[in-house]
């Protein structure tokens, strides 16, 4: 990205994350105390692989399902075996759904208060956004301590 700015001669900014309540480490983001970026538009995703890479090796090694799947190839029939076993698979999809439930509930948040972002940079204003339930590592929902800095 980059390379194409500075290549066509685009001004660019420099933005770091701002947020000083993180109900995620990748969504929910407010850049420079100037721009609000949702982190996975919206669409279905299981977070990045902040939320499940670290996960991967013990949730393969704890099951015979999973030792199987590591061994399996990932295209062909015997990959669409693996993505049916495969209990990292299993584990994105339910984040998946988990964070999809959670970007419902800040859509409404956007929708209704135009200034939603403020719960993110002012601690002291408490709101929704501080006080949402993320999924945990194990996949089981926990009300969210949100992170200062």
């Amino acid at each position: 990205m980059l390379g194409l700015l500075r290549e066509r001669d685009i001004d660019w900014y420099p933005l770091l994350r701002t947020n000083k309540v993180n109900p995620h480490p990748l969504q929910f983001g407010v850049y420079g105390d100037l721009i609000y970026h949702h982190g996975g538009g919206f669409r279905k995703t299981a977070g990045g692989r902040v939320s499940w890479m670290p996960h991967r090796d013990a949730l393969r090694k704890g099951s015979l399902r999973g030792w199987l799947a590591a061994r399996l190839p990932r295209r062909g029939r015997l990959g669409t075996l693996r993505k049916r076993i495969d209990p990292v698979v299993k584990y994105r999809e339910g984040l998946a759904d988990q964070l999809a439930e959670i970007n419902e509930q800040v859509f409404e948040l956007i929708k209704r208060d135009g200034e939603f972002y403020r719960q993110l940079l002012e601690p002291e204003r408490g709101g929704e956004l501080a006080e949402l339930e993320m999924p945990s590592f194990d996949g089981a929902r926990k009300p969210q301590v949100a992170a200062k800095r």
